[in-house]
Parts: C-alpha cells; structure tokens; sequence
C-alpha cells in the first residue's frame, strides 16, 4: 500500500524549496518516505519508516521488502494452505489463521544476529530515539523560522519542536485545515487554514 502511494505536490514543493535553500531540514511525523522519493534529502524520519526493519537486539536494519523475501521462501505454499484450511482475510489486509496453522508459519529472525525484528517505526507508547530528538532540536535552534505542514500536531513528539520555537521566538506557520494544538496553546503562529497541497502550490507561485 505504501509503496503504491506516489508524493503529493506539497511534497514535490518542499522538495523544491530545499534544493533552493528555502528550506534546510524537513522533520516529518510520517513513515511513509514519500519526502525521499519525491527527492528530498535534507529528511529526518521522526517516527521511523515503515519500509524498514530493525533487529530488538544488534539493532541492525534492512529492507522490508527483503524480509518479506526470506519469509516468502520460508513459507512456500503457507498462504493457499491456510487459506483452503480456513484462514480469512481481513479488511485490513491481516490474515486470521486457526491455532493450528499458525503454528507452521516459520518467523524470520535478524541475519545478523539472530534476534527479533520489528517494522523500524516508532509505535504509540514508544519513544523516539533520544539522539533523534537532539538532532531535530539543534535544527529548531539554528532555523530562522519553523514551518508545519498537515499537523495538527496532537502527538507531543512532533508538538515539543513548535514548543522549543516558540520559546526562543522563532516565526511559526502552520499549514492545516482545522485547529491545530499550537493555537489552542496560545503560540503566535501564522496559520494558514487550507489544504495542504493547495497552499503549497500557491505559496511557491508567491515565491517566483
């Protein structure tokens, strides 16, 4: 599904903005890497991507779609069994296996190691990785001005950064239809109540 998804114009024009120096870092709540493949290189993947794996122990990464591979291979025929001894797929894309089934699903472990991996995401309840945030932070101190796009900023992982700027009274924007926490929490913001992709677009013309 996320490989499927192709980069909107919003992404294609901070892509531009950062190859003309308008803009030095995106910090993006997403895990979707559509920023790198619109051709942004300036990306800090706050929460992580989806299109990673990384090992619980030696914390090694690789590709999801090298592991999906290894487990192709290590499951041959596992799915069309499954499904001709019950299993039912679900709405979203998940299969629902009997007990029994299951239990002839061989788990790929880390090739590294041997340990346990996990989608290289940072889930709800988790922590982002400190020196991740240390980085995003140093980039808010140097910025002339931070700018939020399709946030509504409700998760504080994401809100602290706005936090941090508007301590050390930097111009904010936001770019969001609704409300967004930094208003609701008094911070001077600009805000700009369009859709995403739709104000972009005319901000970039505005900027020719």
């Amino acid at each position: 599904m996320f490989n499927q998804s192709p980069p909107t114009p919003a992404h294609d024009v901070l892509t531009k903005w950062t190859r003309a120096g308008r803009v030095r870092r995106i910090i993006t709540q997403n895990v979707d890497g559509l920023h790198q493949r619109s051709g942004a290189d300036c990306v800090t993947d706050l929460h992580g991507r989806i299109d990673r794996v990384i090992c619980l122990k030696c914390k090694a990464t690789s590709s999801r779609s090298s592991l999906q591979g290894r487990l192709k291979e290590a499951n041959e025929h596992f799915i069309e069994r499954a499904l001709q001894e019950g299993g039912k797929q679900q709405p979203d894309g998940d299969f629902q296996f009997d007990d029994e089934c299951g239990g002839d699903f061989n788990v790929c472990t880390c090739s590294e190691c041997g340990g346990i991996l996990k989608p290289d995401v940072t889930f709800f309840g988790d922590n982002v990785p400190k020196d991740r945030v240390d980085m995003c932070m140093a980039d808010v101190n140097s910025a002339d001005a931070v700018l939020v796009i399709g946030s509504t900023l409700s998760v504080y992982s994401a809100f602290r950064f706005v936090q941090h700027a508007a301590r050390l009274e930097k111009p904010i924007a936001v770019v969001n239809l609704g409300e967004t926490r930094s208003e609701r929490s008094g911070h001077p913001v600009l805000k700009i109540n369009m859709k995403c992709d739709e104000a972009m677009v005319i901000c970039d013309g505005l900027l020719k």
